[in-house]
């Protein structure tokens, strides 16, 4: 257990925190696995270009009280969302497999991995939905065969 969860279990015990010992229980795992693989942060695929239109910028972020989100951002607030994170594993491979609560979708609940080949650079690995069809698999979009593109991180 990391220290800063140690510390966090012992202060919710202290102070009879039982709620949110128990978010803290269900949430930590998730964040740990995000922080420990480098996701936090901003990523785009061209950080000096604002998002709009096509171009998003994508903020994986940890709330107060410790849930894992991912924010997308379009650069314009009707459609901009926020998405929790539900799961996040780190596989042997090096990828990072994330289950994600798409609300913004209608609650649909999508699975996908990233790859790595540096810190500052990842990319779809695999996407499916909850009806198990993939939109990504082995590194391109089953629509058209295309590669998935490269986002880096912005800070």
């Amino acid at each position: 257990m990391s220290m800063i969860r140690m510390v966090a279990v012992v202060a919710c015990l202290a102070l009879g925190l039982g709620p949110a010992l128990a978010q803290l229980s269900q949430t930590a795992p998730v964040v740990e696995a995000l922080q420990k693989w480098g996701l936090i942060g901003t990523w785009s695929l061209d950080c000096g270009r604002p998002p709009g239109g096509n171009h998003i910028h994508i903020r994986y972020v940890v709330r107060p009280g410790g849930k894992a989100m991912t924010e997308r951002d379009y650069g314009d607030t009707s459609r901009n969302d926020s998405n929790e994170i539900t799961g996040a594993t780190i596989n042997a491979d090096g990828s990072l497999t994330m289950v994600v609560d798409f609300q913004s979708l209608g609650g649909q609940i999508r699975t996908f991995a990233l790859m790595r080949d540096r810190p500052d650079r990842v990319r779809a690995l695999w996407n499916r939905g909850p009806d198990g069809v993939y939109s990504v698999q082995d590194g391109r979009f089953t629509a058209n065969g295309n590669e998935t593109p490269w986002q880096y991180k912005c800070n």
